[in-house]
């Protein structure tokens, strides 16, 4: 008979490594977080064994009435924290979130037609699922791309607009993976009225500090918005859509049966915790706290003779611009990891280099946040980030 407490032995130990590593390791993958124990149990339970395909109140299956009533009190939560119209917690991932959107939008189209998509430029900070030429949204749309100003590094909004007169894009993105400053939604949404676009905002990277009032909403600017409930949130991981209410239909068919077919439940309710957690008071404080670090670990770097893209940084990460020091992001990663911190290689504006070398690396503190770290350690790891790059050189 097996014994149940010790089913696979083999994953048991390589999970126990993984847990040494992660506990021992300096992590600052701005796209990692450490999940609230509380809400990470609640995310591991029986409703693993449930199908719920449709959304509440309407179900292809029996035997939904508990889980209608977890998913309509986290669309409550999440409505009440973002002050939103309509939520759909059903996507998987922020990839699916986008993917989901842009289908929405693009249901009011021909078949035959082939959406305009303007997003941000992947070397300036854009994430693949808005249009890269490796994600599969390339292949259903034509993408056009925004960047950043040569000079400031900033998003240049008058170039946006020049190139959304110019071509009359059906949707624009605003959001990024590695931008690492405040985005001015309201100036996306004057200008996808003026060519009569829609608006579909990604937040995943921010969605906590939105949350917590620390970085500007998109909300009453965008028609969609999309994000994820690992990062900054804290919480499961996990994505969720946003929107005013006339397109709530639209992305529900284009989440089931569009690209998936029954939500994961356990994680719905894991998501449910989540935006309670993100409700509290104490959240804020500590929302307050990641920008901080980012910003303690961004001055000391730039201080010490490394170039900070677009000079700093207002939210929870920033990108080191490795090209004038004869260093690829690549050889920065792997000499960092190999002293125990842990980076993610990252394109800078106007990258020469290909993203798997790129010239920059990415740091976010929201891991470091989580584990409490103090002021001086912070320092210090800026200091052996500092110490260990200039042996590359």
């Amino acid at each position: 008979m097996i014994n149940l407490v010790l089913l696979d032995q083999e994953i048991e130990k390589l999970l126990l490594k993984e847990q040494c590593r992660q506990n021992n390791q300096i992590n600052l993958i701005a796209s990692e977080n450490i999940c609230d124990e509380r809400i990470y149990r609640l995310n591991l339970n029986l409703l693993n064994n449930k199908y719920a395909e449709g959304i509440a109140n309407n179900r292809f299956y029996a035997g939904c009435k508990y889980i209608d009533e977890i998913e309509l009190l986290a669309k409550d939560r999440v409505c009440k924290l973002f002050n939103c119209e309509y939520a759909n917690l059903q996507p998987h991932s922020g990839t699916q979130s986008n993917i989901a959107a842009i289908l929405a939008v693009c249901s009011n189209f021909k078949k035959e037609y082939k959406p305009k998509i303007l997003s941000m430029d992947f070397n300036a900070g854009g994430h693949l699922s808005h249009g890269h030429n490796l994600s599969i949204i390339s292949k259903i749309a034509n993408i056009i791309t925004y960047n950043v100003s040569k000079e400031t590094e900033l998003i240049d909004y008058n170039e946006l607009e020049e190139i959304a007169i110019k071509e009359k894009p059906d949707i624009i993105i605003s959001g990024a993976s590695s931008y690492s400053r405040f985005i001015d939604y309201k100036i996306f949404y004057e200008i996808s009225k003026k060519v009569n676009s829609v608006h579909i905002s990604d937040i995943a990277h921010i969605a906590g500090l939105i949350a917590a009032k620390l970085h500007p909403s998109p909300v009453e600017f965008a028609d969609i918005i999309t994000g994820t409930t690992h990062k900054t949130l804290k919480g499961v991981r996990g994505g969720f859509i946003l929107s005013k209410k006339e397109y709530s239909e639209k992305i529900e068919k284009a989440i089931m049966p569009g690209i998936q077919g029954g939500p994961i439940v356990s994680q719905i309710a894991g998501k449910a915790s989540t935006f309670f957690y993100a409700l509290q008071d104490d959240f804020i404080l500590y929302q307050k706290n990641i920008i901080n670090n980012a910003q303690i670990l961004s001055n000391i770097i730039q201080s010490s003779g490394y170039k900070i893209v677009s000079n700093g940084t207002d939210n929870h990460l920033f990108v080191i611009d490795l090209s004038n020091k004869n260093i690829t992001g690549l050889e920065a990663e792997k000499a960092l990891e190999k002293e125990g911190i842990i980076v993610n290689k990252n394109a800078i504006p106007y990258d020469k280099l290909p993203p798997k070398v790129a010239s920059g690396i990415r740091i976010g503190t929201p891991f470091i946040t989580s584990q409490n770290k103090t002021k001086n350690e912070i320092v210090q790891i800026a200091l052996n980030i500092k110490n260990i790059l200039d042996k590359c050189k």
